[in-house]
């Protein structure tokens, strides 16, 4: 368990020279409430790895990731 901003952060940090190389800017919009995700730290982070590699893949013309993260309850 850890959390959520500093999850994604990591794998951001992991993720951003890939996005550099396609010329895709990563833009952040997080309004959890609650600070955990109960789950596998590992598991978790190759779930978001996977997201954003695909989204990464799926922009050859570069573009903007916006990463966005809230709490379930929100709408």
């Amino acid at each position: 368990m850890r959390a959520n901003r500093v999850l994604l952060d990591q794998v951001l940090a992991l993720m951003e020279s890939q996005a550099l190389l396609y010329n895709i800017e990563v833009e952040k919009k997080y309004r959890f409430k609650e600070e955990t995700i109960v789950g596998d730290e590992n598991q978790l982070k190759q779930v978001f790895i996977n997201y954003i590699k695909n989204a990464i893949e799926a922009m050859p013309d570069g573009g903007i990731l916006l990463i966005e993260g809230s709490d379930s309850d929100e709408s």
